[in-house]
C-alpha cells in the first residue's frame, strides 16, 4: 500500500479488506489528473436538470449534493448518476430529521433537540434507522448527520434545535446511538461541525464565526464529543468556517492572528487536531464553500487549494464548477497541491466508498434499489416511532398559572397568535383543536378583544432556525405586544422550534417546547393540552435561559 502507516485502510473507520485496497490502489493508478482533481469536489446538482447533471458527471465528481424533492424524482436522480458515473458516487444530503431530507414525503421523524428531550438514546437509534433506510431506498448514501454542535449560546441562530442540546453527555449517548442507526444501513454519518458551533450568535453563512472556548473548555466539551464519535467509527466529519483560535493559542502559545484560520482552511485544526490529536482516520469534507464564511478571507484561486492543503479531503459545492475545478487542477499540476497530499485524499475518498461496497454494488449492477423499495420511505412503521418520540419528547416548561390541561368549559374560546412560516402547520393546529371542542380566534390587528370573546390567549411560535437568518427573535409588533396579552389574559406559548423564547418573554407563566414544526408533533400536543397523554419531555437546554425571572 503506498500510504502505509498515513492512512489505516483496516482500521476505523473503514475495515477494508485487502480486495476492497486492491481496488482502490487499481482505480487511483489508471486515472488521468482530471479524474483525480474531480473526486475532491462534493457538487450541488443544482436544480437536478438532465442538463446540469450531465455537466456535473463531465468533471468526474466524487459526490453530489442532492435536495429536498419527492422521493420518486430523487431516485431518478440518483440512478440516472450512478449509471453514468465512471467511479461510483457518493450521493449526501443533510439528513438530520428521518426521511424528510431526502424526500419531502419521508418520514418526518424529529429534530435532535425533540429526540434528546425523550431522554432515551433508542429514539436517537430509530432517527439513524429512519435516515439510513429511508435515505438508502432512494439512492443516498452519506448523510450530513449528526449534528455535534452544543448549545452554549441561547442566542446561536444556526445550531438550536438542530443538536442535541447543552449537556456533552447527554449529546454523546445520543449521537453514538444515531451514528449506529445510520452506519448499520450501509450509510455513511457525518459529525459536524467541526470544530464545533453553539458558542458564537453568529451565522457563517454570513459571516466567519468563532469558537471562542480555551483548549482545555473545549476539551472537556465539544473534543469530548468528537471524541466519542470517532471511536463510534463515524465515516467522515465536516469542518466548518469556525475559528478556534484556543487551539492556536494552545500550540503557538503567541500566534500572529493573520495565521488563525477556520476549520475548513486550517491544517492545525483538521491535520494537527482532528487527525493527530483525536486520531480520526475517515474523511474530512468541507461545509457548504459558498458561504461568506469561507469565501470572505481571500480570493479563490487561494482559498480553494488552501483548503485541500490543510487535510481537507473533499470540497463540498462550488462557485462556479468550470472555474472552480480549473483552480483545483491548476493547483495539483503545478504542485501547490502535492501528490502525495493529492493521493491521500484520493484514497480516503474511495475508502468510504469502498467501505460502503459501492465498487461491488456497481459491479453488481445494484448502486441503486429497485423502485419498489420506496414503500419504506414514509412508511406507517416510521411515522409510528416519530409519534412515539413526539409523546415523550413536548416539554411542559413550566404552568405556574396550574392551566394545563386546559378546562375546555372554562376555557372554551381561545385568541391564537402565531409568528413563523409554518402556515399549514398553524392551520393543522387549529384544525384539530376546534376538532375537540374550542373556538379558536386567529389574532390581526384589528380583532376586538374582551373577556366576553377571549377566555384565554395562546402564542404558537414556528420561528425555525435557517441558513438567511441572523437572529430567532420574534417580531413583536406583528403579534401585537406579547406583554399585554399576558396581563389581560391567562397566556399559554407553546414554541414548535425554538425552546428558547422565555428569552425574550420571561414573564409568561405557561410554557410548552414541542421542538418540532412537524404534523405528528402537533397531533401529540393537541391530546397532551387536553389531558389524553402527560407531558414526559425533559429540557435538553436550560430553557430558562439564565433570565432571573423566567421560572416566575
Amino acid at each position: 500500500m503506498k500510504f502505509e502507516g498515513k492512512i489505516n485502510l483496516k482500521g476505523n473507520p473503514f475495515y477494508l479488506s485487502l480486495d476492497d485496497i486492491n481496488w482502490i490502489e487499481n482505480t487511483i493508478d489508471q486515472m488521468s489528473l482530471e479524474e483525480k482533481v474531480g473526486q475532491l469536489f462534493c457538487l450541488d446538482i443544482g436544480s437536478g436538470s438532465k442538463k446540469d447533471l450531465d455537466d456535473i458527471l463531465k468533471y468526474n465528481t466524487g459526490g453530489v449534493f442532492i435536495r429536498m424533492h419527492f422521493k420518486s424524482h430523487n431516485w431518478k436522480i440518483c440512478k440516472y448518476l450512478q449509471e453514468n458515473s465512471k467511479i461510483p458516487l457518493l450521493i449526501s444530503s443533510d439528513l438530520e430529521c428521518g426521511g424528510l431530507f431526502g424526500a419531502i414525503n419521508g418520514t418526518w421523524f424529529s429534530t435532535q433537540m425533540g429526540v434528546a428531550a425523550t431522554n432515551n438514546e433508542d429514539y436517537a437509534y430509530k432517527l439513524g434507522l429512519v435516515i439510513g433506510l429511508e435515505g438508502t431506498a432512494i439512492g443516498f448514501n452519506w448523510s450530513y448527520s449528526p449534528v455535534l454542535d452544543i448549545n452554549f449560546n441561547h442566542r446561536n441562530p444556526i445550531v438550536n434545535v438542530r443538536s442535541y442540546g447543552d449537556k456533552p453527555d447527554l449529546i454523546k449517548k445520543m449521537a453514538i446511538s444515531q451514528i449506529k442507526g445510520i452506519q448499520e444501513c450501509g450509510m455513511a454519518a457525518t459529525a459536524k461541525h467541526f470544530p464545533g458551533d453553539g458558542v458564537d450568535d453568529r451565522n457563517q453563512h454570513y459571516v466567519t464565526t468563532c469558537n471562542s472556548l480555551s483548549y482545555e473548555e473545549w476539551k472537556n466539551s465539544f473534543g469530548s464529543v468528537y471524541e466519542a464519535a470517532i471511536n463510534a467509527g463515524v465515516k467522515s466529519i465536516m469542518t466548518a468556517h469556525i475559528y478556534f483560535p484556543g487551539y492556536y493559542y494552545k500550540i503557538y502559545q503567541n500566534p500572529d492572528i493573520n495565521q488563525i484560520m477556520p476549520g475548513s482552511l486550517s491544517y492545525e485544526l483538521n491535520t494537527k487536531l482532528l487527525r493527530e490529536e483525536l486520531k480520526f482516520n475517515g474523511l474530512i469534507v468541507t461545509d457548504a464553500t459558498g458561504m461568506v464564511g469561507f469565501k470572505s478571507l481571500g480570493k479563490k484561486e487561494e482559498l480553494i487549494p488552501k483548503c485541500i492543503n490543510s487535510g481537507v479531503d473533499m470540497f463540498l459545492f462550488a462557485r462556479d464548477r468550470k472555474s472552480d475545478f480549473e483552480i483545483m487542477f491548476d493547483a495539483a499540476k503545478r504542485g501547490i497541491i502535492t501528490e502525495e497530499r493529492l493521493e491521500s485524499a484520493l484514497y480516503r475518498i474511495l475508502a468510504l466508498k469502498a467501505s460502503l461496497k459501492l465498487h461491488e454494488k456497481k459491479l453488481n449492477g445494484n448502486l441503486i434499489p429497485p423502485k419498489s423499495s420506496l414503500k419504506i420511505v414514509g412508511c406507517k412503521k416510521h411515522n409510528q416511532w416519530a409519534e412515539n418520540c413526539a409523546e415523550n419528547s413536548i416539554t411542559l416548561v413550566k404552568d405556574n398559572q396550574k392551566i394545563i390541561p386546559i378546562d375546555r368549559a372554562l376555557y372554551r374560546k381561545i385568541l391564537l397568535i402565531k409568528s413563523g412560516d409554518f402556515n399549514f402547520i398553524t392551520w393543522k393546529f387549529k384544525r384539530l383543536m376546534k376538532k375537540v371542542g374550542f373556538k379558536i380566534k386567529s389574532y390581526n390587528k384589528i380583532t376586538h378583544i374582551t373577556n366576553k370573546n377571549i377566555d384565554l390567549v395562546l402564542y404558537l411560535f414556528t420561528e425555525s432556525v435557517a441558513s438567511n437568518r441572523n437572529n430567532l427573535l420574534v417580531n413583536i409588533k406583528k403579534i401585537g405586544g406579547m406583554e399585554y396579552f399576558a396581563d389581560k389574559f391567562p397566556t399559554i406559548l407553546i414554541s414548535l422550534a425554538n425552546p428558547y423564547h422565555l428569552y425574550e418573554f420571561p414573564r409568561i407563566k405557561t410554557v410548552i417546547n414541542a421542538y418540532a414544526p412537524f404534523p405528528i408533533v402537533i397531533k401529540t400536543l393537541v391530546q397532551k393540552l387536553i389531558g389524553n397523554q402527560e407531558f414526559k419531555g425533559i429540557n435538553p437546554v436550560n430553557a430558562f435561559c439564565n433570565i432571573f425571572d423566567s421560572k416566575l
